[in-house]
């Protein structure tokens, strides 16, 4: 009988009805196990038990001792106005095993005891999916909310360089203009990464601790979906705040001695894993052992962005060229893509902040910003950038820092 009424203990959807029923064979009212959060370490109601407990610090006070070896005391339940007789009693893996209505074990809970690690294990992969599930709605919520953001940047910035074509408009009223939308940027960033931050902390404690237990693709699948819509979110933050860092004249560089070509290397390498659908050639004429003096990490932002737009501006071609090379005392650096091109009326707006290409087909992801943080960022290096384009045949952007 009891051996049946722990298989009962398997199917989520009546498992608290099943602990009832298996609780009043054992004398009892009710029979919860407990299992460790492993974020904020902390004992909860396994998924499908009751969850609604009374009494917060007696539960936490009883938890806490049973978890080192078996108890009794008295907890509220059902409600908060009644006192009942309890027992717990550690169980496997970090998990506690409570019998309400008895302070008395039942010999035959000797048969229970035997198949807990099974049941913990289960609880425990049910409690890492609903984790990850949550993470992800949250991650895609928060990407929702950066997208709506990217979205009301992006028409500010159109607004805006109407406001600057209109030569009746008042100087004054155009830079109170540029300061409160400077002033919602900073803001808005710094709001947006404290919880992705938080959220990428908590993808990864789950992978560390849970996952290399279990083997449910559906959980990888989760957590990798959740890092994407996280990675994006992060794009859309790092260049809210290096933007802002710049209108304030707070970007900061570390000029040292690297070699150039394994810059360009591992620029290519990661737009590479970002895409499987295009193949990127390098053709460069550097010395293997040729350093150039500059911000390494700001470079490779450079190149970062402008391969991310080669790939991203070319949904129908797969080819991108990298061209490296020495050129007057300038290390020169040219990037080409067969995409969909830029119209002469826009090659001007190119390096503004917030300028994105225009197609009537596709609405590309981003806030315009890439290209103007890669522009200053080159002149910094006392550099030049530019792009050669024509609408339809692709783009061939370019850039040059001294090689001294």
């Amino acid at each position: 009988m009891i051996l049946e009424l722990i298989a009962n203990l398997y199917k989520p959807s009546d498992r608290h009805q099943s602990a009832i029923k298996l609780a009043e064979y054992l004398n009892g009212r009710d029979f919860i196990i407990f299992i460790k959060d492993p974020v904020i370490d902390v004992y909860l109601p396994g998924p499908g038990f009751t969850q609604t407990l009374y009494g917060g610090s007696t539960w936490d006070s009883f938890l806490n001792s049973a978890a080192k070896t078996q108890y009794s005391g008295k907890l509220a339940y059902p409600d908060k106005y009644n006192l009942m007789d309890a027992i717990g009693y550690p169980g496997p893996d970090e998990s506690i095993i409570v019998l309400l209505g008895t302070s008395v074990l039942h010999p035959e809970l000797d048969q229970l005891n035997k198949i807990m690690p099974l049941i913990v294990a289960l609880l425990k992969q049910e409690q890492a999916s609903i984790a990850v599930k949550s993470l992800a709605v949250t991650a895609e919520k928060e990407t929702k909310k950066a997208e709506k953001l990217a979205y009301q940047l992006d028409i500010m910035g159109q607004n805006l360089r109407k406001t600057l074509m209109q030569q009746q408009k008042d100087k004054a009223e155009i830079n109170d203009l540029m300061k409160k939308k400077d002033e919602f940027m900073n803001i808005a960033s710094h709001e947006l990464k404290t919880p992705v931050t938080s959220m990428k902390a908590y993808l990864q404690m789950i992978s560390q601790k849970l996952l290399p237990s279990l083997k449910d693709k559906q959980l990888s699948s989760f957590i990798e979906k959740s890092n994407k819509q996280i990675d994006k979110l992060a794009v859309l933050i790092n260049d809210l705040l290096d933007v802002s860092k710049i209108q304030a004249g707070e970007m900061t560089y570390q000029f040292r001695k690297f070699n150039f070509s394994a810059l360009v290397k591992d620029a290519v390498d990661e737009a590479l894993n970002s895409t499987s659908e295009h193949k990127i050639t390098v053709h460069c004429t550097l010395p293997p052992d040729f350093e150039v003096t500059g911000d390494r990490i700001r470079l490779e932002q450079v190149l970062n962005n402008i391969l991310s737009n080669a790939i991203k501006y070319s949904p129908s071609s797969d080819e991108i060229i990298v061209n490296v090379g020495l050129v007057n005392n300038y290390v020169e650096v040219s990037i080409t893509d067969f995409g969909i091109g830029i119209s002469g009326e826009q090659l001007p707006q190119v390096f503004d902040r917030f300028f994105k290409v225009q197609n009537e087909d596709k609405r590309f992801f981003g806030l315009g910003l890439g290209l103007f943080i890669s522009s200053e960022i080159i002149k910094a290096h006392h550099g030049e950038i530019g792009v050669d384009s024509c609408l339809g045949e692709g783009s061939k952007f370019w850039f040059k820092i001294p090689a001294k």
